[in-house]
């Protein structure tokens, strides 16, 4: 099986859409794996949404899928509460249950871990190999 892994999306449709055009129809995926943060940042956090559904992508939550869907309550920066006030305000009912329902991580054949932070926890950076 051959699978393309987006991750990081952040409402940034019109590359998303690239990316999945490349994936789908030169390197012929036959699943998309999206390592969360769907929405966040950019325009279009309901279409990106949508076209990740439409694709069947398997997707996990990002820590801004889940400011969104109101599980993280942390102290944010001001223009990321923002952007967390405007995403809930344009996605639509489904998109907001699509959002809210993601898993924290997906094991793919007992073989892969896919998460969006680290194996220790699910917003982890790894900012180096130590």
């Amino acid at each position: 099986m051959k699978f393309g892994v987006v991750g990081d999306v952040h409402a940034n449709l019109e590359s998303l859409t690239a990316v999945v055009d490349v994936l789908i129809n030169k390197e012929k995926v036959d699943r998309i794996f999206c390592l969360g943060d769907i929405v966040g940042y950019n325009a279009n956090p309901g279409e990106c949404i949508d076209l990740l559904r439409k694709h069947e992508a398997v997707c996990i939550s990002g820590n801004h899928d889940r400011f969104v869907a109101g599980e993280i309550d942390a102290v944010i920066r001001p223009e990321t509460r923002h952007v967390v006030e405007f995403t809930r305000k344009v996605l639509t009912k489904e998109q907001m249950e699509f959002i809210a329902g993601l898993p924290e991580e997906n094991i793919f054949e007992e073989n892969f871990l896919f998460v969006h932070g680290s194996p220790r926890h699910k917003d982890e950076y790894i900012n180096s190999l130590q």
